[in-house]
């Protein structure tokens, strides 16, 4: 099939156009090579490793089969298809590694598909690395005028928005000192700023709320409301779930290179979250697949939910308890280790964080290869009915890093139950109940307090 990737249309500004972005059966293909490290294990290369390495390719790829075409593929992204009208807002989302920044790629021209065709009408903007493309010899000032010309704004353009782009980014002082003398985060703030404030037809966005401070994450995710609902077309990936739906009405969902499902944000949202955990009492996380992060040294292989008794659960009734059990192992020797449980909604909205450390210090340490198990009792579940999970990571003090993560360890559901025994059952939207104390005075009576909520 012939590679087709039509980009000739960026430089065109016309709101005529209804669609501002058609990606059809869109593939990329990478061949996976085994790069080793020198024999003498030096990470510098001096030229006559370069040569020797020359002489012996032939010799090498004929052994590992590359000259004979037998080479291991991976399918980043495997027949994508959509389509974005102007002024939409589009959200993609997926585990790491699914795709998402590879179509962002594609569809910035930063990669060429093996397949397919990427068409955009319009004049393209991208946040795929907040920062980056900044020259570093150049102020703050040339590099504002650098960026807008690069992406096809005219000086007098530019510089219409030059005020509102540094007073967001906050860095009046030093707008015209050397980019090379910005923090990282003077460098994240201004090329959110300038990409942001631009007149764009099309903005590809991937994570810039996971960077800087919160007060700066705060503005960005104001002025992302402010661009999705301004007309322009808006490719948002991103892992914060109530971003997500906030900002984007519709929403892709990649699993391994594939889109699975095209829909309303809140259905996709609730197909994505759900596809982290099971509606079972236990899990078994020694299972490769398993999607975690951290250094490795101590592990999660298991996780349970029990009620206080030790019985097996998977639906727990509104105000009932329930029991988290977590089996660990050590990979190696690690000291004054505790376990966290972050409890999240379906929509991924973080409730509360139950923490091993400040709650209990509960720290323990471990050789290589020992078990410990980890035990937390919650005496009431003041949740409201619907699907929750827990998170569950493993740390130790003083260390920035997890020992373990995992995402969405275990789901379970909670269950409408008279909780306050009045014979009602509570209904309203609510994500947790209090239990409280209420009275009533007339005058001429008066009532005992009594428990309800």
């Amino acid at each position: 099939m012939q590679i087709s990737f039509d980009a000739a249309s960026w430089g065109v500004n016309s709101d005529s156009m209804t669609k501002r972005i058609q990606v059809e059966n869109l593939s990329k293909c990478y061949r996976i090579g085994h790069v080793g490290s020198s024999e003498n294990g030096a990470k510098y290369r001096m030229l006559r490793d370069v040569l020797i390495d020359a002489i012996k390719a032939p010799i090498r790829n004929l052994r590992s089969g590359a000259a004979l075409g037998k080479v291991e593929e991976f399918w980043a992204l495997r027949d994508i298809n959509f389509e974005v009208n102007q002024g939409e807002a589009l959200a993609i989302v997926g585990r790491n590694g699914a795709g998402k920044s590879t179509l962002l790629k594609v569809l910035t021209q930063i990669t060429t598909p093996t397949r397919g065709q990427a068409t955009l009408h319009g004049r393209v903007g991208s946040l795929l690395e907040v920062g980056t493309g900044f020259h570093p010899e150049l102020t703050g000032r040339e590099n504002v005028f650098l960026n807008g010309s690069i992406l096809g704004m005219g000086r007098q353009e530019i510089k219409s928005q030059f005020d509102q782009i540094v007073d967001f980014a906050g860095i009046q002082r030093f707008i015209d000192t050397p980019v090379k003398r910005y923090s990282s985060g003077m460098k994240v703030r201004l090329g959110f700023a300038v990409a942001a404030h631009l007149d764009l037809e099309i903005l590809l966005v991937d994570e810039v709320l996971a960077v800087g401070d919160a007060e700066f994450q705060r503005k960005c995710m104001g002025k992302m409301d402010e661009v999705a609902h301004s007309g322009r077309t808006v490719l948002f990936v991103s892992h914060n779930m109530t971003a997500v739906q906030n900002l984007c009405p519709r929403a892709i969902l990649l699993e391994a290179g594939q889109l699975v499902m095209d829909g309303p944000s809140g259905s996709v949202v609730e197909r994505y979250l759900a596809s982290f955990g099971t509606l079972e009492s236990s899990r078994d996380l020694t299972d490769p697949t398993v999607p975690r992060t951290g250094t490795g040294e101590a592990r999660v292989e298991k996780i349970e939910l029990l009620s206080h008794k030790g019985d097996d659960l998977a639906a727990v009734p509104m105000g009932e308890g329930i029991r988290i059990r977590v089996k660990v192992r050590a990979k190696s020797d690690v000291r004054s280790v505790y376990a966290n449980f972050v409890l999240s909604d379906s929509r991924g909205d973080i409730i509360t964080v139950l923490h091993g450390n400040d709650s209990g210090d509960c720290r323990f340490d471990l050789n290589s290869g020992e078990e410990a198990t980890v035990e937390c009792m919650l005496p009431q579940m003041n949740l409201h009915p619907g699907m929750y999970a827990f998170n569950a990571s493993l740390r130790h003090k003083g260390a920035n890093e997890p020992l373990d993560r995992i995402e969405r360890a275990v789901s379970f559901e909670i269950l409408p139950a008279d909780v306050f025994g009045t014979g009602k059952i509570p209904t309203k939207a609510q994500k947790i109940f209090l239990v409280s104390e209420w009275s009533v005075a007339t005058a001429g009576s008066s009532k005992n307090p009594f428990r309800s909520g």
